[in-house]
C-alpha cells in the first residue's frame, strides 16, 4: 500500500507539472527503432520524434516479462512433481490442473513491478523536467501512459564507456581526458550546487556519460537520482562510495565525488576498476580502505586529485566547485 500510495502522490505531482508545461509526447509520433542500451526495469532506444533523433527510454520489457512468465511455468512443473507434507500444497493443486496459485503469483508479481515502473518513471521524469545545463542529457517529453512509459531525450551518439572500451583506435591523450572530466565536473556542480533541492545522481560512471560528435560530454540516466540525504544502496557496486554498500547508512552528494573519482582513474588508465571482481568481493575491498590502482605515469597532482574523491569519509572529499578549478588549472598547464 505504501508503494502504491507513493505513486499516487508522484502521478498527482506530475499530472500537474504536465498540465502546465506541454511535455506529453504521444507514443504514436515516436518511431522506436534499435536497442542501444538499457538495464534494471527498462531499455533505451534509437528512434525518430517527427523526424527528429532521440532517445527513447522504455519501461516495461516485453522480453523480460516472457522470461518471468517461463520462470513462473518452470515453478509449477517442479511443484507437481513434489509431494510431501512439507511442500506447499500448491503443488497438489498445480498437478490437478489448477493455476489458481500460479494465476495469483503472476497477477502479483506484474501489479508490483507494474507500480515499481511507473514510479520509477514518474521520479525520473520529474528529476529532468527540472534540469536545463548544457552537460546535462536535454529531455524532450515523455509518454506517461501503460503500457508505453516512455521518456524522450535528445540522441547522442556515443558514450564514454564506449569510447574507452569499444572504439580502441580514438585517442584519449591526458588534455582530452581533462577535458570530458571537466565536462562531468559541470553537470555535477550543477546538479550538487545550482538545483533546488540538490540533487545526487548516484550512478556516475562512463555508461552514464554521453558524448556528441563535438566530444561535448552529457550526463544520463537518472533513474538513481535523489534529492538531499537519504538512505539506500542502489548503484553499480564498482563506483560505489562505502557509505553506500552500507544498507541503511545515510548519504550525500559525497557518494557522486566518490564515483567520480573511480571514472577519473578509470579514464586514465582506460581499464575498469575491480575487473573481474565479484560484487561482494568490491564491497569488502572498498570497506577495507582499499581503492583501484593508480598509474604511475599520473601526474602527482592528478593523483591526488583522484585520492581525495575517493576518501573513506564523505566530508574528506572535495566538492565540485573545487575539483571543477583544480581540473581546470591542470588543463592549462597541459
Amino acid at each position: 500500500m505504501a508503494l502504491q500510495q507513493q505513486v499516487d502522490t508522484l502521478k498527482q505531482q506530475l499530472d500537474t507539472v504536465w498540465a502546465s508545461t506541454g511535455m506529453n509526447i504521444p507514443y504514436a509520433d515516436l518511431d522506436v527503432q534499435d536497442q542501444i542500451g538499457g538495464g534494471g526495469y527498462s531499455l533505451v532506444y534509437r528512434g525518430l520524434w517527427h523526424g527528429t533523433p532521440v532517445a527513447v527510454k522504455r519501461w516495461f520489457n516485453p522480453q523480460l516479462q516472457e522470461e518471468v512468465q517461463e520462470e513462473f511455468r518452470q515453478e509449477v512443473m517442479t511443484l507437481q512433481q513434489l509431494r510431501h507434507p512439507h511442500v506447499t500444497a500448491a503443488a497438489a493443486a498445480a498437478a490437478a490442473g489448477h493455476r489458481v496459485c500460479h494465476k495469483k503469483l503472476q497477477s502479483h508479481f506484474y501489479q508490483h513491478r507494474n507500480r515499481m515502473c511507473a514510479c520509477a518513471c514518474r521520479q525520473e521524469v520529474m528529476t529532468l523536467q527540472q534540469l536545463r545545463h548544457p552537460h546535462v542529457v536535454q529531455f524532450l517529453g515523455a509518454c506517461m501512459k501503460p503500457p508505453s512509459l516512455c521518456l524522450v531525450t535528445e540522441y547522442m551518439p556515443h558514450s564514454l564507456h564506449s569510447v574507452l572500451y569499444e572504439q580502441q583506435g580514438v585517442a584519449l591523450d591526458r588534455k582530452r581526458v581533462l577535458s570530458l572530466a571537466a565536462d562531468a565536473a559541470r553537470a555535477l556542480l550543477y546538479l550538487h550546487h545550482v538545483t533546488k533541492p540538490a540533487v545526487v545522481h548516484r550512478d556516475v560512471k562512463p555508461a552514464n556519460f554521453l558524448l556528441d560528435r563535438a566530444w561535448r560530454m552529457k550526463l544520463a540516466d537518472f533513474g538513481l537520482a535523489a534529492n538531499s540525504s537519504k538512505q539506500a544502496n542502489a548503484g553499480t557496486p564498482s563506483y560505489m562510495a562505502p557509505e553506500l554498500l552500507q544498507p541503511g547508512k545515510p548519504y550525500s552528494a559525497k557518494v557522486d565525488v566518490y564515483a567520480f573519482g573511480v571514472m577519473l582513474n578509470e579514464m586514465l588508465g582506460r581499464s575498469p576498476p575491480w575487473a573481474g571482481m565479484a560484487a561482494g568481493d568490491i564491497r569488502r575491498q572498498v570497506l577495507a580502505g582499499q581503492r583501484p590502482p593508480i598509474d604511475l605515469s599520473v601526474p602527482k597532482q592528478l593523483q591526488q586529485l583522484i585520492s581525495a574523491c575517493w576518501e573513506q569519509q564523505p566530508e574528506q572529499r572535495p566538492d565540485f566547485v573545487s575539483i571543477l578549478e583544480q581540473l581546470n588549472a591542470m588543463i592549462k598547464q597541459v
